[in-house]
């Protein structure tokens, strides 16, 4: 019986990512694993090669699955409930088609049933790229919202530096109900919050640099619909207070969540801290850019080392010198009362990063879109290189611990032992059959995990039959014959490895005939 338990506890440390031998010669899933990862399992939903989202632990394996008749568009999350929130693209419905286009929102239960399902998509406004869930259980979301050339025009943006419509960015907060039900509980536009020095014959007329909190309506003039192209939201609980990404801008913009809807389209709204680019408000030059083309802001949660910074995924796209990814890490000049400090010349601080990764070849880690990244409980950082499908983990030193490729092509599953996915780095049109928008870890005691299924199964990719590798860690082992004990005398498929219907020495023979390293 004692030898019963041990094996058992080999078996469920192994699941939760306690330190093991790395995996040699692997292609794709799980290229490097140095031990030291944070535990936890990580949710991933490829955006192109399928319409599933995955759950995986640290050797790959997959813990649950959920499928969509939609492509994800794009961000996935679970509920404290073990509920899928799943953002999806449900094709036409509108004139809005921008990159990430969505306008749906999804959740599925840990089986896959749809429980709910919302959309909001017209030739008026569409949800894209990403949501976040409140602790109240509403979720927020980023949408376009489309103004026609002579609104845009009326507001003193300059005819001729977009397309036929402007899209500005909105941010509303759902309320869900029923299985299709959402009401709109509070909204956030850019538009409400403009600054330009076109003509005094204009609103909002005034030198952006005077009005820092305001965005200059004329600011990124490139003939583009998709003004801000705003791609990446979260939520502070704490301070009552959202940070967006802003590609298109090359920022970060912070504004209150604590304001009515009333309140937010006035002063109360405007942005109340920004960084990444002073010249997009008149306070700075090209060479104090910091972001280019940056994704997913995320503020470090309380417990983690870093808080309470931000982490910003800087992807690189027209950097000085050379096109390289970097994952920075600020920390901004937060007042008591939670506003941010900046005097009336010059830009927001802070002067320097707090922390960055650079990979030691800079080029080799390039990631021109999407992707993200995400500090964790131990002080490592969770890495996605979206566009070319691979996450990874980094020590804050550097030093790279674990690796996880997609294992998906355009033909679907791979093989274990074929060559990796190609594409990435150049863009929206150069990315590869396994990209996938961002990564998230689960810690393993994540409320939605209680009373869950949690037994690994078999990795996405296809390896050879390996007979007694029960938890398809590519081992026969100690782990295994734990599994063989815990299931003794009973008739369960996952022990019966002959499956005559009884888990017995028979199923423990062929377990030993196999032990050792799987081919």
């Amino acid at each position: 019986m004692h030898l019963k338990i041990a094996l058992a506890t080999i078996f469920f440390a192994n699941l939760i990512g306690l330190p093991a031998v790395a995996q040699n010669g692997n292609t794709i899933g799980v290229v490097r694993d140095d031990g030291g990862t944070q535990p936890g399992l990580i949710l991933l939903a490829p955006l192109t090669a399928t319409n599933n989202t995955y759950l995986i632990d640290r050797l790959g394996r997959v813990v649950n699955s959920w499928t969509s008749s939609y492509r994800p568009a794009n961000s996935v999350y679970l509920t404290d409930d073990g509920d899928l929130i799943r953002t999806a693209n449900p094709g036409g419905g509108s004139t809005i088609s921008g990159g990430a286009a969505g306008g749906r929102i999804e959740r599925r239960s840990w089986d896959n049933q749809l429980e709910w399902g919302w959309s909001h998509i017209s030739n008026l406004y569409r949800l894209h790229h990403d949501v976040e869930l409140l602790p109240n259980g509403n979720i927020l979301c980023i949408a376009w919202e489309s103004k026609s050339s002579a609104e845009a025009t009326a507001v003193g943006r300059i005819p001729g530096t977009f397309g036929t419509t402007l899209w500005p960015d909105k941010i509303i907060e759902v309320e869900p109900s029923g299985t299709s039900g959402g009401t709109i509980v509070w909204e956030w536009h850019a538009w409400d919050h403009l600054v330009q020095d076109r003509s005094a014959s204009y609103p909002n007329f005034g030198d952006p640099a005077d009005f820092p909190h305001r965005i200059d309506i004329n600011y990124r003039a490139n003939n583009s619909s998709d003004w801000m192209h705003c791609n990446g939201l979260d939520y502070n609980e704490d301070l009552g207070q959202i940070i967006i990404s802003s590609r298109n801008f090359n920022e970060v913009w912070v504004i209150d969540h604590d304001t009515t809807t009333e309140e937010a389209a006035g002063p109360a709204g405007d942005l109340m801290y920004r960084w990444g680019n002073p010249v997009a408000y008149g306070r700075g030059l090209t060479t104090d850019r910091q972001f280019f083309g940056q994704h997913n802001p995320e503020w470090i949660r309380p417990g983690m080392p870093g808080h309470p910074g931000i982490t910003v995924f800087n992807n690189g796209n027209g950097r000085p010198g050379i096109d390289y990814t970097s994952i920075d890490e600020l920390m901004p000049p937060i007042l008591r009362d939670g506003s941010y400090e900046i005097d009336a010349v010059h830009p927001f601080g802070p002067t320097r990063l707090s922390w960055s990764y650079v990979a030691p070849i800079p080029s080799s880690f390039y990631s021109s879109y999407i992707s993200g990244a995400q500090r964790q409980r131990n002080g490592n950082t969770l890495i996605c290189s979206g566009a070319n499908g691979q996450v990874f983990e980094v020590e804050p030193n550097g030093t790279e611990i674990w690796r996880y490729i997609v294992p998906l092509d355009n033909g679907g599953v791979m093989n274990q032992g074929e060559n990796p996915p190609s594409g990435g780095g150049g863009g929206p049109g150069g990315g590869s059959p396994n990209t996938i928008f961002r990564a998230e870890r689960y810690e393993p005691d994540f409320a939605g995990f209680v009373g869950k299924d949690m037994t690994p199964g078999p990795p996405i990719e296809n390896y050879p039959v390996c007979t007694g590798d029960i938890n398809y860690d590519r081992m026969v082992d100690g782990a295994d014959l734990a599994i063989v004990l815990t299931y003794w005398d009973t008739t369960n498929p996952i022990a019966d490895l002959n499956n005559d219907g009884l888990v017995d020495a028979a199923d423990m023979g062929l377990l030993f005939v196999g032990w050792g390293n799987c081919d």
